[in-house]
């Protein structure tokens, strides 16, 4: 899991969504208005954001949570002093991407489940769905004076999880720690009204279906959060060779986190993207190869021929990343797009989780 640093040490460009953007300037406010680097079309659209000397993982992961972060760049012309801190960041947004992803399946999961159909068949005057809006207040009051049932009801779903985590030989003491804390993290970030349906309908029949729901929906994205690892140790590997003069042309980068909230499309929430592009490169004249033929075809960067253990190293974190993705069901592309000098301009992976 990412590191437990409280600051990590990154000034970044931290572009909002649409969402973001009208919370943040709710009230009067006024973010810093600019023209991003990275524009996947020939109009660059203005955006809005914020210039920041420090990243706090917290909020960052609750910005990402809560659907405000379209995009967060980091513009440097090296990467090898921040290493560290690329790997914790890297982890985090994957993370928090999968945080969200997980309390909105199992909504929709809890949704569909046989007491929530049975409960709306019966009060169709108080439906329960995806457009459902009870008062905040309200449901922080309730949440709250049902702290005791809710705590036994997390120890209930936990109960399997940490059964299963210990009892696994595979494990080292420190992964069994991580595991565990982990589940319980995927069970902290579900929304409200999950709890509140699930401290509603406990004990009424069928509400196994419901603890089933819960139990296998975080099984799934702990399997997910397998990539986070690989996914952090690639992005990283090219960053940090990018600075070096290798791999990419150019003197100047931008690496980017995208997330699906600056796509306009609800299939793009699961959405994920990892660009690291030459600041001074042009769209024109590129070809596009994936990133395995760029490592693979030794034709394309003739001069790497000295560096072939480093080249090893990126293969090997790319072969691990696309197996483990394949096996978790986390879909995932790469993309590197390069000028005719076979200087690569561009590298991109792209994730659906």
């Amino acid at each position: 899991m990412q590191d437990r640093k409280t600051v990590l040490d990154l000034p970044a460009r931290l572009v909002f969504s649409e969402k973001g953007r009208k919370v943040f300037t709710a009230g009067g406010k006024s973010p810093a208005r600019f023209v991003p680097v990275l524009s996947n079309s020939s109009k660059s659209r203005t955006e809005y954001g914020v210039m920041i000397d420090t990243l706090v993982p917290a909020s960052i992961q609750r910005f990402l949570i809560a659907g405000y972060i379209a995009t967060l760049e980091l513009d440097r012309c090296e990467f090898s002093s921040c290493r560290q801190e690329l790997i914790d960041l890297s982890k985090l947004m994957v993370y928090g991407l999968l945080y969200r992803q997980c309390d909105a399946v199992l909504f929709s999961r809890i949704l569909s489940s046989a007491p929530i159909k049975r409960w709306n068949a019966l009060s169709p005057a108080y439906v329960i769905d995806g457009n459902s809006r009870l008062n905040e207040k309200y449901l922080k009051s309730y949440i709250l004076g049902n702290d005791a049932k809710i705590g036994e009801i997390r120890e209930e779903l936990l109960g399997p999880f940490r059964s299963s985590i210990r009892g696994n030989s595979n494990l080292s003491p420190d992964e069994i720690r991580i595991q565990l804390l982990l589940c319980e993290k995927f069970l902290q970030k579900l929304r409200p009204i999950s709890w509140f349906i699930l401290t509603k309908f406990h004990g009424v029949k069928g509400y196994e279906t419901l603890g089933r729901a819960v139990r296998l929906t975080i099984a799934e994205y702990m399997d997910k959060s397998r990539i986070a690892e690989y996914a952090a140790l690639m992005i990283t590997e090219l960053a940090v060779h990018a600075g070096k003069g290798e791999r990419l042309g150019g003197e100047r980068f931008v690496l980017s986190w995208n997330t699906g909230d600056g796509y306009p499309s609800p299939a793009d929430a699961g959405y994920l993207g990892m660009t690291l592009r030459d600041t001074g490169s042009k769209s024109e004249g590129m070809t596009e190869i994936s990133l395995f033929d760029f490592y693979q075809d030794s034709s394309v960067r003739p001069d790497q021929t000295d560096k072939g253990s480093d080249t090893q190293l990126g293969l090997y974190y790319l072969e691990h990343l696309n197996e483990v993705c394949a096996k978790v069901g986390v879909g995932f592309e790469t993309s590197v797009c390069m000028a005719e000098s076979t200087d690569a301009s561009a590298v991109s992976l792209s994730f659906r989780l």
